[in-house]
């Protein structure tokens, strides 16, 4: 599992977050960040911002047809 802050308070944030809401399947909203959603991996398992940004902006689009650019 990987936690995700999305800030709900610009255009892409909550265009992001309402497409999260249309597909459940995908992806988990939790309204406030505590100490039990910060990851809980080793930092072995942790990758670098500009690997995640690839990897999402590439899932994103094949899986919902989005091509949002991070």
């Amino acid at each position: 599992m990987t936690t995700v802050i999305i800030n709900d308070q610009i255009p892409d944030g909550f265009r992001l977050l309402k497409y999260i809401q249309l597909n459940p399947h995908f992806a988990q909203i939790v309204e406030s960040v505590n100490d039990n959603v910060l990851l809980s991996d080793s930092e072995d398992k942790l990758v670098s911002h500009e690997e995640f940004k690839t990897h999402f902006e590439r899932r994103l689009y094949e899986r919902l047809g989005l091509d949002i650019k991070l």
